[in-house]
């Protein structure tokens, strides 16, 4: 799970802030698994989120707070090294 957070601040509606949070998820889970990737033998990172409603609470009468806690996964390939020997 990774949490993404929006606002109503600077005039955003509640549709923009909860789509603000979720982009943050997108791009976390992005980073996440690239970042697993790049450390190693490994390739072809491929990451999914899945999608629900975001949780808005209204923690000021100006602001509302819109949180995405959205399931993430992420898989790879491992690169392996292959051996011949060629007797004769």
């Amino acid at each position: 799970m990774i949490r993404g957070v929006g606002t109503t601040a600077k005039g955003r509606s509640r549709a923009q802030a909860c789509e603000t949070a979720k982009a943050e998820v997108h791009s976390r889970a992005k980073l996440m698994c690239e970042t697993i990737v790049a450390n190693g033998g490994f390739r072809n990172a491929q990451w999914t989120v899945a999608d629900r409603a975001c949780d808005c609470k209204q923690t000021s009468p100006a602001v509302t707070v819109c949180t995405a806690d959205l399931a993430c996964s992420c898989v790879w390939e491992q690169k392996t090294v292959e051996r011949i020997e060629i007797c004769g």
